[in-house]
């Protein structure tokens, strides 16, 4: 992840969500990778950011996709954005 990047989320979630959002920035993975979270402290804001680093499992996606299932579609995309707010 670059720091500019990470300077671009954080202040979008500062500015947009009044650091209430926690930006997510997901990549593609063939497994299950734990979240990784970057704290992002601004010295003249009160406010610190947050940013989750989530790996999208696509063989997970695949799979839920052929199978037709569409609550396991959507249960998977729930999943991608928790922790937003």
């Amino acid at each position: 992840v670059s720091t500019s990047d990470l300077y671009q989320l954080s202040n979008y979630g500062l500015s947009i969500g009044e650091g209430k959002i926690n930006p997510i920035i997901l990549y593609p993975t063939m497994w299950e990778v734990p979240d990784q979270v970057i704290r992002v402290n601004i010295s003249v804001l009160e406010n610190k950011q947050q940013i989750i680093v989530r790996g999208v499992n696509l063989m997970e996606l695949e799979r839920l996709i052929e199978s037709g299932r569409y609550e396991g579609i959507v249960g998977f995309a729930h999943g991608m954005l928790r922790d937003t707010m």
